[in-house]
């Protein structure tokens, strides 16, 4: 539909548990194609899986639910007039939220560029994000949900492959409740692999830092382990960590409506090409951990609170030309 001069997709779902479906899946791909702004329309007591929240993050898509009183975002605030008010009403800050059943989310976003080897194998990355965060093993995989495929490198890498030269996002899941995307693209110099994953942190130790929110759980060993593992196992360009929250609802993880905090972030690792690329000079952060040789070095900051914030690292690097930073980040593509 059209409303003052842009064009809206709008998935209406009436169920109580909103998946990522084919229907869904297919309308993800046909607003990400097209261009237009999507939403999603649910009753208000819905809950949306963590793969349907991350595909409407990644179209910048919105969330709004028809209850008694009428239509308004997922989050809250004044009824709906126009679908416009869903972009340029954002949310207000809120607290953690405090209904039981949500759990505090590691978030991870990895980039890691591999060369163009016909017998290598996809599935690695992955696996390191949900081993590292203490979330067990990778144990299906899908296209959409339910994930219906053992997890398999060799049968991932095959469907991976077919799509090239850029692939749908892959789906996979833990018994933990992991929820990670995979997805590979060609560049110039290669494959770009691109995984993100949420982790709801249920291990006692991980979720008491996050609850504290004093800088406690990026300090936490397992946020700077991953970020150490990621750069030293694989050609890493960026790799982000952050914490938000996700909650389970009959097997499934992800979201209810109601007000939620902003994602905090924790670390960031960038590798030597990025670096490179940026033109960061190492010497400027005496917070970070700069890794590997001195020619080639990765940049490791963990955003503890102690003189090393998210802000100020973002405006240092986006200072330079966006186009650079797309290039060091995602491999030119």
């Amino acid at each position: 539909m059209d409303e003052n001069g842009e064009t809206y997709a709008i998935y209406r779902s009436h169920a109580r548990r909103v998946t990522m479906s084919a229907p869904m899946a297919h309308f993800v791909a046909e607003a990400q194609s097209t261009r237009c702004r999507a939403v999603l329309l649910t009753r208000d007591d819905a809950h949306i899986s963590t793969f349907v929240v991350e595909a409407f993050r990644a179209i910048e898509g919105r969330w709004a639910v028809d209850g008694a009183t009428g239509v308004r975002a997922a989050w809250g605030g004044p009824l709906l007039a126009t679908w416009e008010q869903l972009w340029s009403q954002p949310p207000l800050p809120s607290p953690p939220s405090t209904r039981d059943g949500i759990v505090p989310t590691i978030i991870v976003e990895t980039f890691v560029g591999e060369r163009s080897d016909p017998g290598r194998r996809i599935g690695a990355l992955p696996d390191t994000v949900v081993e590292a965060l203490g979330a067990g093993s990778i144990d299906r995989w899908g296209l959409v949900e339910p994930l219906t495929h053992r997890w398999s490198h060799e049968e991932v890498t095959h469907s991976l492959r077919r799509q090239m030269p850029r692939s749908a996002r892959h789906l996979a899941g833990t018994a933990h409740g992991a929820r990670l995307s995979v997805a590979v693209s060609r560049t110039r110099h290669g494959l770009m692999h691109h995984v993100r994953a949420c982790v709801p942190a249920r291990d006692p130790d991980l979720a008491q830092a996050a609850e504290r929110g004093d800088g406690a759980l990026a300090a936490h060993p397992r946020i700077r382990g991953y970020l150490t593992q990621v750069a030293q196992r694989f050609r890493l360009n960026a790799a982000m960590i952050s914490v938000g929250e996700s909650e389970e609802f009959h097997g499934s993880w992800g979201r209810r409506p109601g007000p939620r905090p902003v994602d905090r972030p924790l670390g960031v690792a960038v590798g030597p090409v990025a670096v490179a690329q940026l033109g960061l000079d190492t010497r400027r952060y005496p917070s970070a951990d700069v890794m590997g040789p001195r020619r080639a070095p990765t940049v490791l900051r963990l955003f503890t609170g102690a003189g090393s914030t998210w802000e100020q690292f973002q405006r240092e690097v986006t200072a330079v030309s966006p186009e650079r930073v797309v290039t060091a980040v995602f491999g030119g593509t």
